[in-house]
């Protein structure tokens, strides 16, 4: 009995740990986030400031762009992996979007905000 009762509790633990890392497998940690702020200069439509959030999340590293203020000077708040990309690719892949109206052309400037 006394064996029967430590196989059964031996089973219960093995069944925990395996349902546990199922767990962690399903949803696995998040990556480590960091956050910056920017102005870009050169908008003027909206569709520019949609190539401009794709251009950016299209960064390796980068979880989310947001438009926090739109107008000819626009701001933008990008969540990004400090591991992965670097504030520099992120100005650089903004700076390195066409413009809507002219793809050919590089119309916007960024701007870092004081933190």
């Amino acid at each position: 009995m006394k064996f029967l009762k430590c196989g059964v509790f031996a089973l219960l633990l093995s069944i925990s740990g395996i349902s546990g890392a199922y767990a962690q497998a399903e949803h696995p940690a998040p990556s480590p986030s960091d956050t910056v702020r920017f102005k870009v200069k050169g908008i003027t439509c909206s569709m520019d400031l949609r190539q401009i959030s794709d251009k950016v999340e299209a960064v390796a590293g980068v979880h989310r762009c947001e438009v926090l203020k739109e107008g000819a000077v626009s701001r933008f708040q990008v969540a990004f992996d400090p591991k992965t990309a670097t504030t520099e690719e992120i100005h650089a892949a903004v700076e390195g979007t066409g413009g809507c109206q002219n793809p050919n052309e590089f119309p916007y400037k960024v701007k870092a905000l004081k933190r």
